[in-house]
């Protein structure tokens, strides 16, 4: 079987985007299929070929990177947000259709991919021009069978509302047009589907893969302070961190631990936005910022920790959000702390942190519960520490099992052959 990937985001771009195209090429070429890559960044085919990654890549141009809208609310009030939001829509719009007229261009005019017959295209969203070119490619292709991967839904909040008729038409029009659906969470296939399309949508998470446990590094010994870890984006402050700087605060005040023996280390582009939040509780001091790291060494720093650290939201017109970190964490193996903002209780991520052991759920939805279990985990984990020992750790293997890479894929190998 001969499949095409057409994911904008691809290795080794380090973005949580370029991730799941890039194990699912990994992992079919393991299983013998000839996969073939389309993507907007260059990189040499012998570097992917000797990693053995993907069979043969084809790409546009270099990497620039994208605009960070977090960023832009440093110095700018509600209004120059709205209109900047409107922009970032509008041109990731027309980039989107420049860059699939660039790849019809590149259908037609590269002989190799002229002379190909696929049997499957698997397309990942997002952003939207990987979406175009999966739709593109099934209508000049109808034989081809088209797979529409959703990492996120189409329609988010950070899509503005002069937008969201045109992005929900885009969304509708790419389900009807595919021949499989496929989303990370049963609640993204909720709210893509709309309760349609049963009979070609699946549910598809992503894993993790043994292979990055080799980046582990040798450990030298370690001081008895409590290091808890957060690697990656806070959306502004969306993914908020306050509930922990709240508990930590309190556990102080009260001295049942001390705040310099406990440290939050940070590995991202909106440290400024991590102070902010640790601010009100007098928790600055406690925060070590790593600026951005490569893939490799955010693993590394991340098998370093005693405590990983998850933050994602779940509300009526947010739900179902899965972030990838959590299978990042079931890969290293150390305890979770996960935070959930918004007023939905019982998410798919507080679900799978309690059936799954792996350490503790907190969701705002729940404060007069969740916060006094918050904590005294955290004070548990603290003494253990203190104490020369380690935080005891017991995950549930078989829920660890469902989000191996390795059991994913095969899952995957159904869905592209007709489910």
């Amino acid at each position: 079987m001969k499949i095409l990937i057409i994911s904008d985001h691809f290795y080794p771009t380090n973005v949580i985007g370029a991730v799941r195209p890039a194990k699912v090429a990994k992992k079919l070429l393991e299983h013998g299929y000839e996969v073939d890559v389309f993507t907007r960044y260059k990189v040499s085919r012998e570097e992917l070929t000797s990693k053995k990654i993907c069979s043969n890549l084809y790409g546009l141009y270099e990497y620039k990177p994208q605009e960070q809208y977090s960023d832009q609310q440093k110095h700018h009030g509600f209004l120059y947000s709205v209109l900047y939001r409107m922009y970032l829509n509008l041109k990731n719009i027309v980039c989107a259709k420049q860059y699939c007229k660039a790849f019809a261009y590149q259908l037609s005019h590269n002989t190799d991919l002229c002379n190909k017959q696929y049997d499957v295209a698997f397309s990942t969203f997002g952003p939207l021009s990987s979406l175009f070119c999966g739709m593109y490619y099934k209508k000049t292709h109808p034989e081809t069978r088209w797979v529409c991967d959703f990492r996120d839904p189409v329609v988010v909040k950070y899509v503005n509302f002069l937008f969201k008729p045109y992005y929900a038409y885009i969304q509708r029009k790419a389900c009807k047009k595919a021949d499989a659906i496929v989303a990370v969470s049963n609640g993204y296939l909720e709210r893509i589907c709309k309760g349609k399309f049963k009979e070609k949508s699946y549910m598809l998470p992503n894993g993790y893969d043994l292979e990055d446990a080799l980046l582990k590094p040798h450990c030298e010994g370690r001081s008895n302070q409590l290091q808890i870890t957060y690697v990656g984006a806070l959306y502004g402050g969306d993914r908020d961190l306050s509930p922990l700087f709240r508990a930590i605060s309190e556990l102080v005040e009260e001295n049942l631990i001390k705040a310099e023996d406990i440290s939050l280390h940070y590995a991202g582009r909106e440290f400024h936005v991590l102070e902010k939040q640790a601010e009100p509780y007098n928790m600055k001091n406690i925060l070590v910022d790593y600026g951005t790291l490569t893939r490799e060494n955010c693993l590394k720093l991340q098998f370093g920790a005693d405590i990983l650290l998850l933050s994602t939201w779940n509300n009526k017109d947010e739900y179902g959000v899965f972030p990838g970190k959590i299978l990042e964490y079931m890969l290293i193996g150390k305890p979770i702390i996960s935070l959930t903002n918004g007023d939905m209780p019982s998410g798919e991520i507080t679900q799978v942190i309690r059936e799954g052991h792996l350490g503790i759920a907190y969701e705002d939805a729940c404060d007069a519960i969740d916060f006094p279990k918050l904590k005294e985990y955290i004070k548990t984990c603290y003494d253990e520490i203190k104490t020369g020992g380690n935080i005891k750790f017991s995950p549930e293997q078989a829920v660890l099992d469902r989000y191996n890479y390795d059991f994913v894929i095969e899952k995957l190998e159904k869905i592209l052959k007709n489910g």
